[in-house]
């Protein structure tokens, strides 16, 4: 590029650069002209008190921003009504978007806003105050919000009217809706005129429930709208009170049905959160339960376990009644030792009971019979262990009675003895060794008697095979089997002194369950007069022949017990139409013989 070229460029570029300066002189001083117009009119205007008009020239102006004129106190006046112009035009711009999107919330928050900036103009110079009542009555802003309020509140109490008409009350959001209106369009109070409304509403709901649906759903609907209430701040009173008769009415009709009464109560104390603290109906469910626990109890004490058991599994639906059961359990057996087998077997009847407790090295044991031919025992023994055992009986005879003696064998062996009927003799007389694991069949032998006169000797009374026809025929007891050892030389004495341990069906030793050995085990002597009346040890008295039967025939099936006592050991039972022999009397209590043992009764 030559030298003039140069130079050329350098002036061209330096008259554009000046044309554009001098271009925005001329724009600053128009900006300068025009703002300082502007503002003369602004200020003519705010004198006039034309603060509509004024505060449009002054906001004019300020788009210049070219330089500052005017009088300062003015411009700042100027500038405030400017902004208040401005906060309501804004204000006005969201009312129009929340009605043409149809937003309550968003209509509610644009109410807020203007709520606030009103309240904040209350401490504002009047003319301010003035001005922006001007701004919001010229842009409708109140007016609209009128409008949109009355719609949406006619809007909401449709909605409650429909779904009475529907029965239908799975949206109820016009109740928080209604809470959030402002107090401003309730023209009775808005306290007032929504309590009116809203308990209008929920009798009617909570009638038509009360009558078409579950008592679980009234009570979980209700709660429902209770919580509703709560979290938006608002008191419901008549629908608590409706809430607890419901409940007061349901839950005292249903407390003869304990089922249907712990299923209602457990419902209703899930719902303690919208509940006064001095609830009836809490008080009530309170009051049943422990009542029924107290009735759980009365049945323990009264012994009628089985009652006490039903009633706590039931009451387990409402609370853990785990460790009654186990104390019942406990209870019950010691009671009545034949619930060991009860339980093991509970589809069995058991007959010729044998129980007790605190013998033949066992806490608890009841032995009996089921099916008319299976033999069964059981035993809690001392180290806690339940065992249990069973042997198949002849199908041939029928089960007379069942002892439970350790006089038998040398060893202290317990055997189970069997007397049933027999084809040939009065009666078969079976002994069971009850071994750790099983019941092992030891002898057999059909005879009229039996007495054991020793361990290991066993007296029958005209046995089948050898000693047959003797009144006293020993028997050795082996291992494994019995083995005669001839005809005894000593005849049994009438006295009843029991030393050679005689008896018909007796069990000597006094070991056994319902063993004795005669007179011996009473304790008794012969009376010096001569008249050969047993004095027992016992207390009781002798048979009276004019005070006390000399025989009884049963009624109905008894309890045999180990002594005059109801909480003695139960040895065994006699049935209805037994002919029994009364062998002395004490305090309404008989003792007689059962199974060659003393044993008493109280019919």
């Amino acid at each position: 590029m030559s030298f003039y070229q140069k130079t050329t460029l350098v002036r061209n570029i330096l008259l554009i650069a000046f044309a554009l300066a001098f271009l925005a002189v001329v724009l600053k001083l128009y900006a300068s002209a025009r703002e300082v117009s502007l503002i003369r009119e602004a200020e003519a205007l705010y004198k006039q008190n034309k603060l509509e008009q004024a505060v449009e020239r002054f906001s004019s102006a300020q788009t210049y921003d070219a330089i500052t004129y005017g009088d300062p106190e003015i411009r700042e006046a100027l500038g405030a009504l400017d902004q208040i112009h401005s906060q309501l035009a804004d204000i006005d711009a969201r009312l129009s978007l929340s009605h043409e999107g149809k937003d309550y919330k968003a209509l509610l928050e644009t109410y807020r806003s203007y709520a606030d900036l009103k309240a904040s103009f209350s401490q504002k110079p009047p003319a301010q105050k003035a001005y922006f009542q001007q701004i919001s009555t010229g842009l409708s802003i109140e007016k609209d919000m009128q409008s949109e309020f009355s719609q949406y509140r006619a809007q909401f109490e449709a909605q409650m009217a429909n779904n009475l008409k529907k029965g239908s009350y799975q949206d109820e959001s016009f109740i928080p809706n209604l809470i959030a209106m402002p107090g401003d369009y309730f023209e009775g109070g808005k306290e007032k005129e929504l309590t009116a409304l809203f308990k209008n509403y929920d009798r009617k709901k909570f009638r038509d429930q009360k009558e078409n649906q579950s008592f679980a759903t009234v009570v979980g609907n209700t709660a429902k709208s209770l919580r509703l209430y709560q979290e938006n701040h608002f008191n419901a009173p008549w629908l608590v009170d409706a809430l607890e008769q419901y409940g007061l009415q349901t839950l005292s009709k249903e407390s003869a049905n304990i089922e249907a009464f712990i299923n209602d109560a457990k419902l209703y104390e899930q719902i303690k959160d919208v509940l006064p603290n001095a609830s009836d109906v809490l008080a009530l469910i309170d009051r049943k339960i422990d009542g029924f626990f107290t009735k759980a109890e009365q049945y323990v004490k009264g012994n009628a376990f089985d009652k006490a058991i039903e009633l706590y599994q039931a009451l387990g639906a409402y609370k853990s009644t785990a460790s009654y059961l186990t104390q019942l359990q406990d209870r019950w057996l010691d009671h009545d030792p034949l619930q060991l087998l009860q339980k093991q077997y509970p589809d069995k009847t058991f007959s010729d009971v044998v129980s007790g407790k605190d013998r033949f090295g066992a806490q608890l044991y009841a032995a009996g019979v089921a099916d008319g031919n299976q033999l069964y025992y059981a035993a809690k023994l001392t180290d806690g262990d339940v065992r249990f055992w069973d042997a198949a009986l002849d199908d041939s005879t029928r089960v007379k009675k069942l002892s439970l003696t350790e006089s038998i064998a040398e060893n202290n062996q317990l055997v189970l003895l069997v007397e049933s009927t027999s084809p040939n003799r009065k009666s078969t007389f079976t002994g069971y060794a009850v071994n750790p694991s099983s019941l092992k069949k030891w002898f057999l032998m059909e005879a009229d008697g039996l007495t054991v006169q020793e361990p290991g000797l066993l007296v029958f009374e005209n046995p089948v095979g050898e000693g047959e026809g003797q009144t006293e025929a020993p028997y050795q007891l082996h291992d494994s089997s019995l083995s005669y050892i001839g005809k005894t030389t000593d005849e049994p004495s009438d006295s009843g002194n029991g030393e050679s341990g005689q008896g018909t069906d007796g069990l000597g030793g006094g070991n056994g369950d319902t063993g004795t050995n005669g007179a011996g085990e009473s304790g008794g002597s012969t009376d010096n007069s001569g008249n050969n009346t047993i004095a027992p040890a016992d207390g009781s008295k002798p048979v009276d022949p004019a005070a006390t039967p000399k025989q009884l025939v049963i009624q109905q099936i008894t309890n045999v017990h180990a002594s005059p006592d109801a909480g003695s050991d139960v040895i065994g039972q006699v049935t209805a139409g037994d002919t029994l022999q009364i062998e002395a009397e004490k305090n309404g209590w008989y003792r007689i013989e059962y199974n060659g043992a003393a044993g008493w009764i109280k019919p």
